[in-house]
């Protein structure tokens, strides 16, 4: 008999983990296996106090709106849900006291060392990611951060520090879609990465999947259009008609 494997997809967002590896997910559920996500920037912000930016984002009530329909789409496929309640880099603020983002620029930044405003919440939230992983086999999957959203940047941060730490973790990473279809450079991530295997994936279940954030898909470009790219993604990798989601490892410096 197969043995029940646990797998623990860490989502910078309610979103990221099925957007990015739903067909993986689906996958491992079907073959008997624990899934949890733990969605790190989750939180409920204070509308009385946000940027000008964030409040043209989101209307009262948002945030509540996505922690249930999250809750609700991954009830439905029995996947167990812990939810940090981290803020959302769009309602934070840094050390300093200075709002984070205060543009979609801010928001995904190429500076790769924007985490370091953050120290205090960039302690925090891998002292909470510790206290899931430490002591555990199962299998970890973290966001490569391809498209330097600084939510995404700051969790790859940690998973590389895990990494390097030498906890004997068994780590992955997830290209982050929608990003990876227009920020993927597989040569540059070479450089820090190697291929640790490729997911065939059932694209029409994730899809049906990834169509009912309706609140996510309602923030930023068109949601046909995002729906798109995560589907298109999946052929890149793929050939023969067939889709494919891919995963890293980190090389230990």
């Amino acid at each position: 008999m197969r043995k029940k494997n646990k797998v623990i997809f860490f989502s910078p967002h309610l979103d990221d983990a099925i957007f990015s590896s739903g067909g993986t997910i689906i996958n491992h559920l079907k073959k008997g296996d624990e899934v949890l996500v733990v969605t790190i920037f989750s939180g409920i912000p204070d509308i009385s106090n946000l940027s000008e930016f964030s409040l043209n984002i989101i209307c009262p009530g948002w945030a509540t709106e996505r922690i249930k329909e999250n809750l609700n789409i991954l009830n439905s496929i029995e996947v167990k849900i812990l939810n940090l309640d981290f803020l959302d880099a769009i309602f934070r603020k840094n050390d300093s006291g200075q709002y984070l983002c205060l543009s979609w620029s801010d928001v995904f930044s190429e500076n790769k060392n924007k985490y370091k405003e953050e120290i205090f919440l960039y302690n925090s939230v891998k002292k909470k990611i510790l206290d899931i992983v430490k002591n555990t086999d199962d299998v970890l999957y973290f966001p490569l951060s391809l498209g330097d959203h600084v939510d995404h940047v700051l969790i790859n941060k940690i998973a590389k520090e895990l990494n390097e730490a030498n906890y004997d973790l068994n780590i992955c990473y997830y290209e982050d879609l929608p990003y990876a279809n227009y920020s993927m450079d597989t040569c540059k991530l070479s450089e820090v990465y190697l291929v640790e295997k490729i997911e065939e994936i059932d694209v029409n279940q994730k899809i049906s999947l990834v169509s009912k954030y309706k609140k996510s898909l309602a923030v930023g470009d068109d949601a046909l259009i995002t729906i798109s790219h995560i589907k298109n993604h999946a052929t890149k990798i793929g050939k023969n008609g067939k889709y494919f989601e891919r995963f890293w490892s980190y090389k230990k410096n």
